[in-house]
């Protein structure tokens, strides 16, 4: 055997990724993205909201103030 063949090696075609497995946004992935999103985005946006209406008492229990709340529940819903 000579030096070139021994440094190829094979490629198994079950370990072939797509562009979707690889987190690659094309324009048939975006759709998908998108709707696997919606309802993180949707959660995110309850979450905030429900905190924002939380009173002193539970607030105290977690151990968060008032301020720390406002600045979590005024964020935009596509940022964590």
């Amino acid at each position: 055997m000579n030096s070139h063949t021994d440094q190829v090696k094979p490629v198994s075609l079950g370990g072939v990724r797509n562009a979707a497995q690889e987190g690659v946004v094309t324009l048939f992935t975006l759709p998908e993205r998108v709707l696997d999103t919606l309802p993180l985005w949707q959660t995110r946006t309850e979450e905030r909201r429900h905190l924002r209406s939380l009173d002193a008492r539970p607030l105290n229990d977690v151990g968060l103030s008032r301020a720390e709340i406002e600045r979590e529940a005024s964020k935009p819903f596509w940022i964590p």
